[in-house]
């Protein structure tokens, strides 16, 4: 029962874990987004 309840604890570790990466992925796709855009503007512009 012991071994079970690690694989558990795992899993849901992983789970958070990834959650937490691609949100921090997301956020910086974004903000490197914002900063792309804005750079292409002071060029062009």
């Amino acid at each position: 029962r012991e071994e079970e309840d690690q694989e558990g604890n795992d899993s849901s570790e992983i789970e958070t874990l990834t959650y937490h990466v691609l949100a921090t992925y997301e956020s910086f796709l974004s903000s490197f987004a914002t900063f792309d855009m804005s750079n292409n503007l002071a060029t062009y512009g």
